[in-house]
């Protein structure tokens, strides 16, 4: 298994940037099993959330998403409708499933309470 796993960060990395990254005494460090996808923009996907990540309570989100008040799942879902880019959640039910979406995968309510109304 770390000999397949060495060969894919190798077809993706190449071999001089694979010797500076790899190490031999802790496998598991690969957090999953590599099948048919490119691992090309996980590193700089990375790189990117290191550099504009902030700590809980000092970014901006409150402002962002929180129309007014505190923020909440249907405050934000409406924040990310209203940008054009994101299409077809305009009815009740796709607000609904975003919203179900961003608690399950991304946000959490206080308390972690599952109703789109508390705050985040």
């Amino acid at each position: 298994m770390p000999n397949e796993t060495r060969q894919v960060v190798e077809s993706v990395l190449g071999n001089h940037m694979t010797a500076q990254i790899w190490t031999s005494t802790y496998p598991p460090v690969f957090p999953f099993t590599p099948q048919d996808f490119s691992v090309g923009a996980i590193p700089p996907m990375v790189l990117y959330l290191f550099r504009w990540g902030h700590r809980r309570g000092k970014g901006r989100f409150a402002e962002t998403y929180g129309a007014g008040g505190t923020p909440t799942i249907k405050s934000t879902v409406s924040r990310l409708v209203a940008d054009p880019t994101i299409d077809g959640f305009d009815s009740d039910i796709g607000r609904a499933i975003l919203g179900d979406f961003l608690l399950t995968s991304i946000l959490e309510n206080k308390r972690r309470v599952e109703s789109h109304d508390e705050q985040i």
